[in-house]
């Protein structure tokens, strides 16, 4: 949730400094765009050049560079998505708090319309002084503004109390908390299940597809940066994907996947069954592979229907399938989706779809009314679809 989302990160002249690059590396390890402005006082506290190094951009402090060039505050604060102040010394919370405006720091705060969230670091008494709290008070009176309450514990002065900047995975988990909160699919849990199934004939022989699985990751993917909790049952694919918020279940055959689909169907909100799967399985599996000295004849038996099985458990989910055709596409996604007991069906052409990066669809409801989504690469594909299921979970 947190992959390309514009964080500008704050810092203030106070000890916790030191704490920031780590909260900076966790965010741009989940795939955040940082960037980093200090006031002047920082840098007594923490090193500019490591955290332009871990964002991969300048970090800035003052109106003017070195060159006399200007540092437009405004651009800063249009770009940022979200502010993230931390430490905020009880200066800066004056300064924020009143009005103040003669840092660059200062300036894009108040030229910004973006979430801000406050992190307050500081000794004991300046924390529980009259003016610290008043400073809070006058703060959370902007709409898009929180404060994370600092810790208690040894504090920099040798005292215990609050005051005590939060470790940088904490900060890092209320940030994902918020953003996670802003996100349309927020609650939301979505099964998806992708890729191929493969059902052997003998440890080296199977019976199985070309689909790669790309579309139901890319589904997957989209639907977990819109804030839905995702889980994605893969079949045999070399393809993954690199979010860690979607939780993985790799399976083989077909019984695998209907087990494993099963097993989490219950609680979901919408289920998407992307999965080429196998339509037959040989009735009996060598337990040796096959020598290649006669003709062979399989016995096949069917699979059990995935789509159907979960169809009968339905109560509250949104059951979604693909048809993948190569002729009489529409009619025949409508079919397959009255036959099933399916809310909606995807169609698309098999021509277009299996082992390529760019395809179109079709999504058709019971009432046989349809939304087409023109030829896209499979990740917007991916991203209209999700946009489209929206307003269907709305």
């Amino acid at each position: 949730m947190l992959k390309h989302k514009r964080i500008l990160i704050g810092i203030s002249g106070g000890i916790a400094a030191y704490k920031v690059p780590f909260l900076v590396r966790l965010l741009v390890k989940a795939g955040a765009e940082v960037r980093v402005m200090m006031t002047p006082k920082a840098h007594e506290f923490v090193s500019a050049e490591v955290l332009a190094v871990f964002t991969n951009h300048p970090v800035i402090s003052e109106f003017y560079t070195q060159n006399g060039m200007w540092n437009n505050h405004v651009h800063w604060a249009e770009w940022a998505e979200l502010i993230v102040i931390v430490p905020a010394t009880l200066n800066t919370m004056g300064a924020l708090a009143q009005g103040s405006c003669t840092r660059f720091l200062d300036a894009v705060y108040f030229s910004s319309k973006c979430p801000v969230i406050l992190c307050p670091a500081m000794d004991l008494e300046m924390y529980q002084s009259q003016a610290l709290q008043l400073h809070v008070q006058q703060l959370k009176t902007r709409s898009n503004l929180i404060v994370i309450e600092p810790e208690s514990g040894l504090l920099a002065s040798g005292l215990e109390g609050q005051g005590r900047l939060p470790e940088p995975d904490i900060i890092f988990k209320h940030i994902k908390d918020y953003i996670a909160q802003q996100l349309p699919l927020y609650t939301k849990k979505v099964l998806i299940s992708a890729g191929p199934t493969h059902e052997y004939i003998d440890p080296v022989r199977f019976i199985g597809n070309a689909s790669s699985g790309r579309m139901g990751i890319a589904l997957a993917e989209v639907f977990s940066t819109l804030g839905a909790h995702v889980q994605l049952v893969l079949g045999p694919t070399t393809l993954t994907t690199s979010y860690t918020s979607i939780d993985i279940c790799r399976v083989i055959s077909a019984e695998d996947m209907l087990v494993a689909m099963q097993q989490r169907f219950k609680d979901q909100d919408l289920v998407i069954a992307a999965a080429a799967v196998a339509d037959y399985r040989p009735k009996i599996k060598h337990h040796h592979k096959l020598k290649k000295n006669t003709d062979l004849s399989l016995e096949l038996i069917a699979n059990p229907d995935i789509l159907k099985t979960l169809s009968a458990l339905k109560s509250q989910q949104c059951l979604v399938g693909f048809a993948l055709e190569t002729q009489h596409l529409q009619e025949h996604a409508l079919q397959k989706l009255k036959s099933k007991g399916l809310d909606y069906i995807i169609a698309n052409w098999a021509s277009e779809a299996i082992g390529t990066t760019r395809s179109r669809a079709w999504i058709i409801n019971k009432h046989n009314n349809t939304t087409e989504i023109s030829f896209a690469k499979k990740d917007e594909l991916a991203r209209q679809i999700a946009q489209f299921f929206i307003t269907v979970l709305k």
